[in-house]
């Protein structure tokens, strides 16, 4: 059985978390109900984003663990995936205008 602080912190994490699941079920929904070249954007432009944060935050924990660089917060990869995200898809969405 769980004690008090530890279901106290997993209904914590999961109010926290709530929100981000709600938004990938939301783009999801969004994504579909796009035509088929729209469609095709947002999931390449999700494919970089998620491809860019992914290799930026691997660098920077080998950079931690052999160069002694400061720790990075994972949370911070989020908003830098949605930067990218954002670029990417209007970069993207260049070639077709």
């Amino acid at each position: 059985l769980l004690s008090p602080a530890a279901f106290a912190g997993i209904a914590l994490a999961l109010l926290i978390t709530a929100p981000l699941f709600w938004w990938a079920y939301e783009y999801q929904r969004y994504v579909r109900a796009l035509d088929e070249l729209q469609s095709l954007l947002s999931l390449q432009a999700i494919a970089i984003s998620a491809g860019a944060a992914l290799l930026v935050g691997a660098l920077w924990g080998v950079a931690e663990k052999f160069l002694g660089a400061a720790h990075l917060n994972a949370a911070l990869l989020l908003p830098l995936a949605v930067l990218i995200h954002a670029l990417a898809h209007s970069f993207l969405a260049r070639r077709y205008q």
